[in-house]
C-alpha cells in the first residue's frame, strides 16, 4: 500500500514533479468549515508554507471532497498554465476507510496498474 506520506518522501527524495489528487469521504469534514477542514488533512503530511507544494483546488461534494495537489511543480506560472504542454504523473489517492478523518491515504487496488496519467 503506498500512503500519501510514503509518496511525498519518494517525490521529494527524488526530486520529481508530480500532481496528486486526493479524495476525501465529504463526512469526515467539518459542516460548514469544508475548506478549512480540509486543509487540516493535509496539513498532518504537507506544511502549506513550503514552496514545494501548491494546493491547486477544493472541489467539495455531497458524499466527496477532491483535493488537488503539486509537488516540486517550481515551473507553474498561473498566467500562463493554460498553454503549458509538460507531462505531469498523476496519482489518485483515496482516503483508508479504516482511518476515516486521520490524514491516512492510499492508492485504491483498482488504480494500481503501473498505468500513469498525465494532466
Amino acid at each position: 500500500m503506498i500512503t500519501l506520506n510514503d509518496l511525498i518522501h519518494n517525490t521529494l527524495q527524488e526530486d520529481k514533479m508530480i500532481r496528486v489528487v486526493v479524495d476525501v469521504l465529504t463526512s469526515v469534514l467539518r459542516s460548514g468549515e469544508y475548506l478549512a477542514s480540509a486543509y487540516s488533512l493535509l496539513d498532518n503530511v504537507v506544511k502549506n508554507q513550503d514552496e514545494r507544494f501548491r494546493l491547486f483546488a477544493v472541489d467539495i461534494y455531497r458524499r466527496h471532497t477532491y483535493l488537488v495537489l503539486d509537488i516540486n511543480n517550481r515551473k507553474y506560472d498561473f498566467e500562463t498554465a493554460h498553454k503549458d504542454q509538460t507531462p505531469i504523473p498523476v496519482y489518485a489517492l483515496r482516503q483508508t476507510q479504516e482511518n476515516e478523518g486521520m490524514g491516512r491515504f492510499k492508492i485504491p487496488k483498482r488504480r494500481q496498474t503501473g498505468r500513469r496519467a498525465t494532466f
